[in-house]
């Protein structure tokens, strides 16, 4: 509320599973972006979805899948200028393993 001087009230947010690592960040456009994998219990099918509500923290459903598969975690994401946003996560961190690159738009999560 006053930019960041001082810590608002603790409330509740849409994110499920926030015990996994999961990505939030601002994008050029002004709406937050969310990556992560909506099951509670489980690390499976991330997915990025956009607020549609300023800093309230609602996050339009079901979002773009990124990655449909089980064993997914830790997404990291950055945009580029031209507004394409590359989002990194890995695939079976206690197997084979596997780093996976997406690259996507604002305009694909509507």
């Amino acid at each position: 509320n006053d930019a960041g001087k001082n810590w608002s009230k603790a409330n509740a947010t849409e994110i499920v599973n926030p015990g996994v690592r999961f990505f939030i960040g601002r994008l050029k456009s002004g709406r937050i972006l969310l990556i992560n994998t909506p099951d509670p219990k489980e690390r499976k099918t991330l997915c990025a979805r956009l607020s549609d509500s300023g800093n309230e923290m609602k996050f339009s459903s079901p979002g773009l899948i990124l990655d449909e598969r089980d064993k997914v975690s830790y997404p990291d994401a950055v945009q580029s200028s031209d507004g394409r946003i590359f989002c990194v996560n890995d695939f079976e961190r206690h197997g084979p393993g596997e780093i996976v690159l997406s690259i996507f738009s604002e305009k694909d999560m509507s």
